[in-house]
């Protein structure tokens, strides 16, 4: 894996997030597809410079320098689609935006987010649950905040309380 620092802080992200962990065999297979997709990935003719790398076993993420190429609807469809067509053949799910990923003793823990509402509901959930946000769409601040306690995330503000 490349070093984290060797990436432009200010490159964006998209963040893939599957319900389950992928086994060693699936992520190897997923950063070969998505990196030979980005060797040929571009804006209307014009290359597009992204790297990709996967967290805790379950989160794909693929990086663009945008000081080089900015990203166009066209160029992030087909990073989707590509994406997607890859959930499909090897049947995992990497669009799952209603999974919460969250700390409990820490402890990785991954749940739907109807059931983190009723964790939260129950009071398993506190204000200083840590909870990973994947709507950072910045890799500067994914590396310094991705985890926020409950009470500084958009999940307080979603719950209302």
């Amino acid at each position: 894996m490349e070093n984290m620092n060797s990436r432009n802080q200010d490159d964006r992200i998209w963040i893939f997030c599957s319900s389950t962990e992928l086994s060693q065999d699936t992520q190897e297979h997923l950063l070969k597809s998505v990196s030979n997709f980005l060797m040929t990935w571009n804006n209307h003719g014009n290359q597009l410079f992204g790297k990709c790398w996967i967290e805790l076993n379950q989160i794909l993420i693929v990086s663009l320098d945008e000081e080089k190429m900015l990203a166009s609807g066209c160029s992030i469809d087909k990073l989707n689609r590509m994406i997607q067509q890859f959930s499909t053949e090897q049947n995992i799910h990497l669009f799952d935006r209603l999974i919460v990923f969250y700390k409990e003793n820490e402890a990785l823990k991954t749940t739907p987010l109807s059931h983190f509402w009723a964790l939260r509901k129950a009071n398993i959930v506190t204000d200083f649950t840590y909870v990973l946000d994947t709507t950072i769409t910045n890799l500067g601040e994914w590396n310094t905040s991705k985890w926020k306690e409950f009470q500084n995330s958009w999940h307080k503000k979603m719950f209302g309380r």
